[in-house]
């Protein structure tokens, strides 16, 4: 995960207050609110990671002849990503 876990609780614990803050929202239990979307955070970016997986995996098959046709390996990541996020609607 690209996050520390650190990092995402404060991520989001500021959410939270933001959102109270501004009016947005009124909570009577905001520990459970920060828990819950400390829980979308990391299930989204496992499932950004799971993606990245695949990509690996594909790309992998192709190694050889990304090397030798000298394809940037980045670059085509990152257009495999797009196409593969966007077949399944991840936002990224």
């Amino acid at each position: 995960m690209r996050l520390h876990k650190k990092l995402i609780e404060i991520i989001a614990f500021n959410i939270v207050n933001h959102l109270i803050e501004k009016e947005f929202m009124d909570c009577s239990n905001r520990e459970s609110v920060i828990e819950h979307i400390e829980k979308i955070i990391v299930d989204e970016l496992s499932l950004e990671d799971k993606l990245d997986e695949e990509v690996r995996q594909i790309l992998s098959q192709y190694s050889t002849q990304i090397q030798k046709d000298n394809i940037d390996y980045h670059e085509m990541f990152r257009k495999i990503k797009r196409i593969k996020a966007k077949e399944r609607n991840i936002i990224l």
